[in-house]
């Protein structure tokens, strides 16, 4: 490749601005801030592009450094260059809003493409790491990027295995580095450590809900649903037949209230009675007999009401029996038995009341003399009452004590009853929620397996991404100690041209050199910062070689040889003017290198940029 033409049209600080090169060895010269830099910059980027850049790096990228000053919208420039014998020429607009590039071979003015936008698609090995790493030198920048080791591999592996450029063991190394991250990325180790976690939570619910269950059943094992059933049924009827009991001694306190108000009045009429006429005893019998008439009727008459209460009630709850609720009709059909039963007895203890008080007396009253004893029969007949009055009213208040303790009792199975069916449902929802957490349990262990299934697998492929670096990398090793030996014995053919010494120096994987000198191998920064240089120089001219192969690419040099003495520039411009036959480009900002090449008598292109 030999560049013909450089049009900067608006560039930097230049405008329609065009340099025309010679074939072979060209020097551009001016001082400084006269453009050499931005010129070389150019070059790259009508080449490559100029990548506009985001964030922070955008003040500083290729593309905002020569923007032009004047005309910021119009950012375009344009090359002319021959390459296998045709001459093309590679135009670029550079401007943000408006990038283009196109490529027309002049020979034939058919336009040729450029799929990625660079002449790496005309020009193979062509790319922007190659040429910042072999023909394009700059002052201070003479060292290799150690990243640059793998493309001299690469190179090295297509000429020895392939022939071609279709194999690039740092884009493999890449590649694999991707796919890495990118498995590593999806590999389920989080989410299965999440499920396991769920895992250990549920099994750890389910022991605590066993521990509770177990508990809850020593204490409520002792408790029979069924048992305390039946005995609040058997409570419940006691409390019936205690009420039943209550209802018929209320019955006899109130007869019993009566006849010992009845028998107190019969002793208060003797009391005050203190001595009987001496009159005709058919007054007496009449008003005794008419006394006994009233209370008999009395008593009738309450016995005969309860009976026909009794009966009334029994025919009515016959007739509803059907329509009331079945506690209600029993109690209802029990206090009407009970009514009809007390009215029946009510009405044979009232006719032997009958008799009794209907006992003939004689038809003359007794004498004063007999009055105490009557008062005494009298008293005697209400004590008894009395007594049978206490003895209701205790038997009453022990009744109600019993049904107050059974009131009690029932109160208490209830609570027991509820507590069991609280306890009851709540065993069904804890038996439910089992059932979830086992079904979640499941569902989890089911996806925990296929997890780790998954991460066998990407861990297999990982193994093999490992291994196929590993191969790669020891492939690299081996394919550099057979070029590398070529590489050394080049770059110190021509560090022997410019330097007059016979050293042999040797670069490792990583393009790190060192210098034998017949001792031992010495680091390459315990040199001199000239000679280190040279040295970068050497083996960037040797790797371009290998690189390009057969095709002469020109040679950049931007202010080179600002660490070079007088004797070694010489040197190395004699070789560059006589051993190597592709195009150079020399900036400078000094003459030092034009007078050397006017004493060789070397025939170059002289730019001035000054002009």
């Amino acid at each position: 490749m030999v560049i013909k033409e450089l049009d900067l049209i608006h560039f930097g600080k230049f405008h329609h601005y065009k340099i025309e090169l010679g074939p072979h060895l060209n020097v551009l010269c001016g001082p400084n801030e006269a453009g050499k830099s931005t010129i070389c910059a150019f070059i790259r980027c009508m080449l490559f592009g100029a990548r506009r850049l985001r964030g922070r790096a955008a003040a500083s990228d290729l593309y905002s450094r020569y923007l032009p000053w004047e005309t910021p919208g119009s950012y375009e420039g344009a090359i002319i260059f021959e390459y296998s014998r045709r001459t093309y020429r590679l135009y670029r607009n550079f401007y943000k809003d408006g990038q283009s590039v196109s490529l027309i071979c002049l020979d034939t003015g058919k336009p040729e493409a450029l799929p990625h936008g660079h002449l790496g698609d005309l020009i193979p090995g062509l790319t922007e790491e190659n040429y910042l790493n072999t023909i394009h030198v700059a002052q201070g920048h003479s060292a290799m990027d150690t990243q640059f080791a793998l493309e001299l591999q690469s190179q090295a592996a297509n000429l020895v295995m392939t022939g071609s450029a279709t194999l690039h063991l740092g884009q493999a190394l890449d590649y694999l580095k991707e796919e890495r991250l990118k498995l590593q990325k999806t590999a389920p180790a989080d989410q299965l450590k999440l499920l396991e976690e769920k895992i250990d939570t549920i099994k750890a619910q389910k022991a605590a809900w066993s521990r509770e269950n177990e508990t809850e059943g020593r204490q409520q094992g002792k408790d029979d649903p069924e048992a305390l059933a039946g005995q609040l049924a058997r409570v419940r009827r006691e409390m019936q037949q205690c009420q039943t009991r209550a209802g018929m001694l209320i019955s006899e306190e109130k007869q019993w209230t009566q006849i010992v108000h009845d028998r107190q009045a019969r002793a208060d009429f003797w009391e005050t009675r203190k001595a009987p006429p001496e009159t005709d005893g058919g007054d007496d019998n009449d008003q005794s007999s008419h006394g006994h008439t009233n209370v008999s009727g009395t008593f009738a008459r309450r016995w005969l009401v309860c009976l026909a209460a009794g009966a009334v009630l029994g025919v009515l709850f016959m007739l509803l029996w059907s329509f009331l609720p079945p506690w209600l009709a029993g109690a209802g059909s029990a206090v009407s038995l009970f009514l009809v039963i007390l009215g029946i007895l009510g009405g044979m203890g009232l006719f032997g009341r009958k008799g009794d008080m209907e006992q003939p007396e004689p038809k003359r009253q007794p004498s004063e003399a007999a009055a105490p004893e009557q008062r005494k029969a009298a008293m005697a007949q209400a004590d008894q009452a009395r007594q049978q009055l206490a003895q209701i009213k205790k038997e009453k208040e022990q009744l109600g004590q019993d049904l107050s303790l059974l009131e009690q009792k029932e109160a208490q199975l209830q609570e027991q009853l509820g507590i069991l069916k609280k306890h009851q449902e709540r065993r069904e929802w804890e038996a439910e929620r089992q059932a979830e957490a086992d079904n979640a349990l499941e569902e989890y262990e089911e996806q925990v397996k296929a997890l780790k299934s998954e991460i066998k697998a990407l861990d297999q492929e990982l193994f093999c991404i490992d291994t196929a670096r590993q191969t790669i990398q020891s492939l690299a090793q081996e394919i550099h100690e057979d070029f590398g030996g070529q590489l050394c014995r080049e770059a110190s053919r021509i560090m022997e041209e410019i330097t007059g010494n016979a050293r042999r120096f040797y670069v490792n994987p990583d393009l790190k050199v060192s210098v034998d000198n017949s001792r031992t191998l010495v680091p390459m920064d315990r040199l001199s910062k000239g000679t280190v240089e040279q040295m970068h120089v050497a083996l960037r001219l040797s790797a371009s070689e290998l690189v390009f192969g057969s095709e002469e690419m020109p040679v950049i040099l931007d202010d080179t040889f600002a660490f070079y003495d007088d004797g070694r520039l010489k040197a190395f411009l004699r070789w560059l003017s006589e051993k190597r036959a592709g195009q150079a480009i020399l900036m400078t900002c000094q003459h030092r290198e034009c007078d050397m090449l006017d004493g060789l008598n070397v025939d170059y292109n002289y730019v001035n940029l000054e002009a």
